[in-house]
């Protein structure tokens, strides 16, 4: 709203077809990052598909609410416009208010989760110069590999610094590294206070895994695994040799040998839940014909559990200081 027109000036400018209000919260959010549009829109084109495509670019969704255009901030945020590192949940959904039968999980592609360096192009403006351009390459640290597969993104018409740049393309590798599956489920809209970009914690018996640590145990007791396993006791699946079944027991473990001598010579797994309650950013909330609600999430990483202390891994990563990040002009 520009300054010093009133709110009555102003609604006439306002279309039904956008909401407004999210719009001016993303604001205050890309505000507070180095984030900046440096550019023109200068041909025609579909809106939905642009905004779509541009958004991520920013750290935003776009999306359909109430059946609404809207912005929205893709990490956790106050109404300030502040990134905070825990996560702020909105509704809990268990076998209670799930309707049977409608939960579904869905992994993304492993294509879509490879580890990747990025390639970022920006646009250079000096006064009294033509533009130039300028390209970064950022990584993680831990994959210090200049084998690794590459995507370029081009942000040269919109992008003129250099912050920006690093900024997206944290954004964009963490994203990649932590997000692997989405899920969908029915519930009742008695009392449903949800909508596209809030967080939920969802707990279900098809609580998907991180990783399997897995791994043999020698004749000696030593674990031989990629996996380091902690000392105490661990519930696992084993398949000893002299067996013909997957058994489950409890695995002793100190110093990296085995206690349990009838478990030496055999194969181990060990599950890892993500959490006992799964953290949830809702991307669509849609009403069926059968009058339920149906509603897409995708997972969003957390550090704690059942409690508030809900650190976004997202977030961790995109504060972190060069200790975590390898970048490189190039």
């Amino acid at each position: 709203q520009a300054e010093g027109m009133s709110d009555s000036s102003y609604s006439q400018y306002r279309s039904p077809l956008v909401d407004h209000d999210s719009f001016v919260t993303a604001a205050k959010f890309i505000d507070k990052t180095p984030c900046r549009f440096d550019g023109a829109v200068a041909d025609l084109t579909n809106i939905r598909n642009w905004a779509t495509e541009h958004a991520q670019f920013f750290m935003c969704n776009f999306a359909v609410r109430n059946g609404q255009f809207s912005l929205l901030p893709a990490l956790p945020s106050n109404g300030r416009g502040d990134i905070q590192q825990n996560v702020t949940i909105t509704a809990l959904f268990t076998a209670g208010n799930i309707l049977e039968d409608s939960f579904e999980l869905e992994y993304l592609p492993l294509s879509d989760r490879r580890n990747f360096e990025a390639v970022m192009k920006y646009r250079v403006m000096a006064k009294n110069t033509l533009a130039g351009e300028r390209t970064l390459l950022v990584r993680y640290k831990e994959n210090d590999d200049d084998n690794l597969p590459q995507e370029a993104f081009d942000l040269t018409s919109f992008c003129t610094t250099y912050d920006h740049a690093v900024t997206v393309a944290k954004y964009l590798l963490s994203t990649r590294k932590r997000i692997d599956h989405v899920i969908t489920f029915k519930t009742i809209p008695q009392g449903l206070q949800v909508a596209p970009g809030n967080y939920i914690k969802v707990q279900t018996d098809l609580n998907p895994y991180t990783d399997v640590r897995s791994g043999v145990v020698g004749a000696d007791g030593r674990i031989t695994s990629i996996h380091e396993i902690p000392d105490g006791e661990h519930e696992i699946a084993v398949y000893r040799m002299d067996g013909e079944d997957v058994q489950r027991r409890t695995m002793t473990v100190k110093g990296g040998l085995v206690k349990e001598a009838d478990l030496h010579g055999s194969l181990f797994a060990l599950p890892n839940l993500q959490n006992t309650f799964g953290v949830y950013m809702i991307e669509e909330v849609t009403l069926e014909e059968d009058g339920a609600v149906s509603i897409t999430a995708s997972n969003h990483p957390t550090t704690g559990g059942i409690g508030n202390d809900l650190g976004s891994k997202i977030v961790q990563d995109m504060l972190a200081d060069n200790q975590r990040w390898t970048v490189k002009t190039i």
